[in-house]
């Protein structure tokens, strides 16, 4: 079997058994309505990617790729931007997301502007539900996004299509296009006026016309001058490339 076969095998198997878990996930949270109840409680700030262990030793960063080199050590759980401190992160959630969130944890009460980051928070916080492990080394990772990443450069797999919806990759345009059926189709609203791709997010259909039809990418880098389309790409880049340290809010 080729390199370029194993690698596409991989990541079916894969996109097959994380389907399975988030579409069972999203039917129990769309079923039951206790999952939208929202709060009036403070929403709490305190970074859950880096968490204690019952003996008192902080344990390993729960999104790896996004804590490339340890430098990243707080996560926003509605948004996913990262930064360097915890304080940064306090002040981001509060200028940005104390307002918006309805969406509340009925485990911990802890509260969410978007029903995804809900879903994500209950499946990783306190289902332990993470991305399938990569089947050629079974190293594991909190987001697909991740399992993505490590299998295009650790392995080298060729990952030719990325749902503009979640962030999933793909070696085939045709494992794309079932991907969006099954697990998006029911959830579009918002359709591009310009081609009329439809979209379950605005953030995505936003994202989609400032990448496809406004041709508007990330700064380049300032060290070397290479360009990326999300921010985030360009952030990890001068982190594994040059060594030095991105934040933005």
């Amino acid at each position: 079997m080729g390199e370029d076969e194993a690698c596409r095998k991989s990541l079916q198997d894969d996109s097959e058994k994380s389907s399975k878990s988030l579409a069972n996930l999203s039917n129990d949270m769309l079923t039951d309505p206790e999952l939208f109840e929202a709060k009036e409680d403070k929403v709490s700030i305190d970074c859950f990617v880096l968490k204690p262990d019952p003996d008192g030793v902080e344990s390993e960063p729960k999104n790896p790729e996004l804590c490339l080199q340890g430098k990243l050590n707080a996560i926003c759980d509605v948004c996913g931007k990262s930064f360097t401190q915890r304080s940064s992160l306090k002040t981001h959630l509060r200028t940005m997301h104390q307002n918006q969130q309805k969406f509340a944890c009925t485990t911990c009460e802890r509260k969410f502007n978007e029903i995804r980051a809900l879903q994500r928070h209950i499946r990783i916080v306190h289902n332990g539900i993470r991305s399938p492990p990569c089947s050629i080394c079974g190293r594991t990772f909190a987001e697909n996004i991740g399992l993505s990443r490590h299998m295009q450069t650790v392995h080298g797999c060729k990952l030719n299509a990325i749902c503009d919806v979640c962030g999933k990759s793909f070696t085939q345009r045709s494992s794309l296009k079932t991907h969006l059926r099954t697990m998006h189709q029911n959830h579009q609203k918002f359709a591009c006026t310009t081609c009329e791709r439809k979209f379950n997010e605005i953030r995505a259909l936003q994202r989609h016309i400032r990448i496809v039809h406004n041709g508007i990418r990330s700064p380049p880098c300032s060290i070397c001058g290479r360009t990326f389309t999300e921010k985030i790409s360009l952030r990890n880049h001068i982190q594994t490339v040059h060594g030095g340290e991105y934040e933005y809010f």
